[in-house]
C-alpha cells in the first residue's frame, strides 16, 4: 500500500511518528550531519533537504546540529519550554494535515 499524501514525513513506514514528534518539538536536534555532508546525499536528501524538511513541519523550533551527539547539555534540559496553547494549536493543525480518513492516536 502506497501513501498518496504530501504531507511531510508521511512515507508509511514510521514517516507519522517521526512528523508528529517534530511538530510538537521545541527543540530539535539534528545528528549525524557529517554522514549527510560526507555523502553530499542519503537516500537522495542533501543537509538544506533534510533541514528544510524539518523546517517545513515545525518553522517555530528551535534547531541545532550535531556530530556524535555533541550538545551543550544546557540547551536540551531546564529549556522550560513547554506551552499547553501551543500544543493544541499544534494538534489541531497536525490533524488537519493528516489525509482525509486517517486519524492519529
Amino acid at each position: 500500500t502506497s501513501s498518496t499524501s504530501s504531507r511531510p514525513g508521511d512515507d508509511g513506514d514510521g514517516g507519522d511518528e517521526a512528523a508528529r514528534q517534530i511538530a510538537y518539538a521545541d527543540r530539535i536536534i539534528v545528528n549525524k550531519i557529517d554522514l549527510l555532508e560526507q555523502n553530499n546525499k542519503v537516500n537522495g536528501d542533501s543537509l538544506q533537504s533534510v533541514l528544510g524538511k524539518i523546517k517545513d513541519i515545525n518553522p517555530t523550533a528551535s534547531l541545532r546540529q550535531t556530530t556524535f551527539s555533541k550538545i551543550d547539555i544546557d540547551w536540551v534540559i531546564d529549556a522550560n519550554c513547554f506551552d499547553a496553547e501551543r500544543i493544541r494549536d499544534v494538534e489541531v493543525e497536525f490533524q488537519q494535515s493528516l489525509p482525509s480518513g486517517k486519524a492519529a492516536l
